[in-house]
């Protein structure tokens, strides 16, 4: 099932939609969606954005909202742009 990697993750409503609301959301909503990615909706997210695929289940590595977040400050593409950066533990229950 491509999804598995979601079922044995932390749960979306609870653990990663406010992360995302706090974070992320403010660019990438269905008024704003830069990239082409909007985050608002657990199904939003995995519909993935203008060049790549958010997220791929199973594969952090392959799933460009992670590569980005953990792109230095200084870096060209680092996520979020604005607002403070995820702490470890955050973009570690992302990768979860």
């Amino acid at each position: 099932m491509a999804f598995q990697a979601f079922a044995t993750g932390p749960d979306f409503v609870t653990r990663i939609q406010p992360m995302l609301e706090l974070n992320c959301v403010r660019c990438h909503n269905d008024d704003k969606a830069k990239g082409g990615l909007r985050m608002h909706t657990f199904d939003a997210l995995i519909e993935g954005g203008d060049i790549e695929e958010a997220v791929v289940p199973g594969d952090p590595t392959a799933s460009e909202m992670l590569v980005r977040l953990h792109l230095r400050t200084i870096d060209e593409g680092v996520m979020p742009q604005k607002g403070r950066a995820l702490e470890p533990e955050e973009v570690a229950t992302l990768e979860a």
